[in-house]
């Protein structure tokens, strides 16, 4: 992800990224998170592009370097203005302007509490019209894309239940069967919760909605799909 900043020419600017919550600084030198007086190297250097009177003063930060895995992080990325041999964010002008973004599997993601950053897609197919088996898929998706979760958080769980929708204005749910994490267990080399329950055993001519629930990285996404039989 690129960031930049227009301001005078000639300077040397270089940016941090702080996690406020924690009080660290990612360290490029390793690639792990710090506090800023123990950090090695904690500066990301912008490249300057004159603008005329002024430059943009530029650099990419590797969110998947960043925020590598499924667990979400909130991060100020703050440009420094160098004032002698080496980068000293301790010492050295931050500019006013700073950047807080929460990111999480190396992409930016709604930093609003209350926003999902992944979909849950589920699919339901049943084996014959009466369904005497049937198979359900799960995965997380963002913006269309299936997540790595396999490679990102290979301990990452799945559970579903299916429910037949209510046959009247005030009916309830009827539940018809579950799926626990043990039971679903891990995802595929494809990123995918695949599962299969035998006989289930569901009315025909009835609507049905499955749910899925993945926990990934503490987090816990849930999603749906609807099928019906005949």
């Amino acid at each position: 992800m690129r960031f930049s900043q227009p301001d005078a020419s000639s300077l040397n600017k270089y940016l941090t990224v702080t996690d406020p919550v924690l009080n660290q600084v990612f360290d490029r030198a390793d690639n792990t998170w710090k506090s800023l007086g123990s950090a090695t190297n904690p500066a990301f250097v912008c490249a300057e592009t004159s603008l005329g009177a002024t430059s943009l003063y530029h650099v990419a930060i590797p969110l998947a370097t960043i925020s590598p895995n499924m667990t979400p992080r909130d991060i100020v990325v703050t440009m420094y203005t160098r004032a002698g041999g080496s980068p000293a964010p301790l010492t050295d002008t931050a500019s006013v302007q700073n950047w807080a973004l929460r990111v999480c599997a190396g992409q930016q993601v709604p930093n609003d509490p209350a926003g999902v950053p992944f979909e849950v897609d589920v699919t339901a197919n049943l084996t014959t019209t009466m369904g005497t088996s049937m198979h359900l898929t799960a995965e997380l998706r963002r913006n269309g894309v299936t997540v790595p979760l396999k490679t990102l958080d290979p301990a990452a769980t799945c559970s579903l239940v299916v429910t037949q929708d209510a046959t009247a204005s005030a009916g309830a749910r009827v539940a018809q069967f579950s799926m626990s994490t043990g039971d679903v267990g891990v995802t595929n080399a494809s990123h995918r919760f695949e599962a299969e329950y035998a006989s289930p055993g569901l009315a025909s001519n009835r609507g049905f909605t499955a749910v899925a629930t993945i926990t990934a990285g503490g987090v816990t996404y849930t999603g749906s799909c609807k099928f019906t039989t005949y």
